[in-house]
């Protein structure tokens, strides 16, 4: 609104370009750092052998995979009130065990490698548990407008989480 209805158009111009640049070094950088871990950290690991050529061209098709994934996106996250908003609940459902792990590691010495790990992996399996759950209803789906059938399964799970102030 600022840049909208106080700036004169000449300065309105460089300012949605600053903007725009900033918008695409940002996303160019976290491209760049997702296909980066995608190839060295599982595809190298995959096949160790690959050459840099290789290298390149997964890099590359994980780059245009995410990029698309992304689009496949833009739905959810007008549902849900804007980038912001699908940021914060995405965080709401992943964070959670991260907090405890560090949380108990830090207060709790009996905490252990093994105990971390299994604590992780059982936080992420029921934090995705909860978005795919919340994720039709934040889409609008057919029949889930107004959310789920009362006393369904999914309900109880919707609205016992949500009550109890846990997101």
């Amino acid at each position: 609104m600022l840049v909208q209805y106080l700036l004169p158009p000449g300065l309105r111009g460089l300012v949605v370009a600053g903007l725009l640049s900033a918008l695409m070094g940002s996303l160019a950088g976290v491209f760049n750092a997702c296909s980066t871990l995608f190839t060295v950290d599982l595809y190298q690991k995959w096949k160790p052998g690959a050459t840099q050529h290789d290298l390149v061209r997964t890099g590359r098709i994980a780059t245009t995979v995410m990029v698309f994934h992304r689009f496949r996106m833009d739905s959810v996250i007008k549902n849900a009130q804007g980038l912001y908003g699908y940021l914060q609940a995405v965080q709401g459902y992943l964070a959670p065990p991260i907090f405890v792990v560090f949380f108990l590691g830090v207060f709790f010495k009996r905490m252990n490698a093994q105990g971390a790990l299994w604590s992780m992996i059982v936080g992420f399996v029921l934090g995705i548990f909860r978005m795919l759950v919340d994720t039709p209803v934040t889409l609008g789906l057919s029949g889930l407008q107004n959310g789920y059938p009362h006393g369904s399964l999914l309900w109880i799970v919707t609205t016992s989480i949500s009550n109890t102030g846990a997101c």
